[in-house]
């Protein structure tokens, strides 16, 4: 997961199926208790300014 979002360009267009991604991320959190590293958190807050992806990761960012 930290390489899959460290490593997203969203230099044209966000890839396909990357929300669903973050999807999933927030679904392993909820039942199967994954933490965040630091890497993670500061690269999701980094997207956080896509407003397509600002719910989710509020979400996932929420502790």
């Amino acid at each position: 997961m930290t390489t899959l979002i460290n490593k997203v360009d969203f230099a044209d267009k966000m890839p396909n199926g990357f929300k669903k991604i973050l999807e999933i991320l927030f679904d392993l959190q909820q039942k199967e208790g994954y933490h965040l590293n630091s890497t993670e958190i500061e690269a999701l807050s980094k997207l956080n300014s896509i407003k397509s992806l600002q719910p989710i990761i509020n979400k996932i960012l929420k502790p």
